[in-house]
């Protein structure tokens, strides 16, 4: 496949249409093209200031492996976990992402932080999705109650961390690493080949990221997204938007910082 045609001809369909803006993010698995953004046959591409920073943990061998590439501290957390009286139960039905819906509505009230897409923008393409596409979510019970989940999409030979949320009474259970542990399993038995851990910001959230390096990844960081609007007029109305909306997350945010397991979503 000619990569750069191929970017370029998605560019040339948004003018055509007038269909807004098109963005393009590069595969955190696979190389750039070495021209970036590609040479294009109309209109340039803008580079935005966007980039992907993510953890990916390769899963071509056997779980035993996996399990000693952990980081000792968070194996032993594991391991502790693994003797609590947690239940973990894997969710593939169509409303899998509606049952996780409250304990992210929570975590979030509760600190004050979110997802740029939440659990409402997965709850639609549960339904829409074939059974074997659709996101999973996976829980943590306690007394018969939900108090921790994670929602992963396996796709593609790659599973992607989407989002995470977790009560109070989860932590001394140690849920997310149960949780984290059960998703590489279910990745592994899908034959994904890899695990992309959802993004880091070592310097903005240090809990999630040292939570996320214990699990014996490799740090990647993609290209920068390129885009092109199908005008100028357009381009510029949706960067003034977004400008709007970070401006007003970033003022009801409180960032969860510290620790070793990640408290809510993520």
């Amino acid at each position: 496949v000619d990569y750069a045609a191929l970017v370029d001809a998605l560019g040339m369909w948004c003018l055509e249409r007038r269909a807004g803006t098109v963005r393009i993010a590069p595969s955190v698995l696979t190389e750039p093209p070495s021209t970036w953004p590609p040479a294009a046959g109309g209109r340039a591409w803008e580079t935005s200031d966007q980039d992907y920073f993510t953890i990916v943990m390769d899963l071509d061998r056997p779980l035993d492996d996996l399990r000693k590439a952990l980081k000792q501290k968070w194996r032993n957390q594991l391991n502790a976990g693994q003797r609590k009286e947690l239940e973990i139960e894997v969710d593939d039905s169509p409303v899998a992402v509606a049952r996780f819906a409250p304990l992210y509505d929570a975590i979030v009230t509760r600190k004050g932080f979110a997802s740029v897409l939440g659990p409402d923008f997965y709850d639609r393409v549960q339904p829409a999705a074939v059974e074997s596409d659709r996101p999973t979510a996976i829980f943590a019970r306690h007394e018969g109650e939900d108090v921790a989940g994670v929602v992963v999409w396996l796709r593609s030979g790659t599973a992607t961390y989407i989002l995470g949320a977790s009560t109070e009474a989860s932590m001394p259970l140690k849920a997310s690493y149960l949780l984290q542990w059960a998703a590489i399993e279910r990745a592994h038995a899908r034959g994904c080949r890899h695990y992309d851990l959802g993004g880091i910001d070592p310097e903005g959230n240090p809990g999630v990221y040292h939570f996320k390096s214990g699990m014996g990844g490799r740090e990647v960081r993609t290209p920068p997204v390129i885009e092109r609007a199908s005008s100028r007029v357009v381009g510029s109305g949706l960067k003034t938007l977004e400008r709007f909306y970070r401006k007003r997350r970033a003022a009801r945010t409180d960032q969860v910082v510290g620790g070793d397991e990640p408290s809510g979503a993520s």
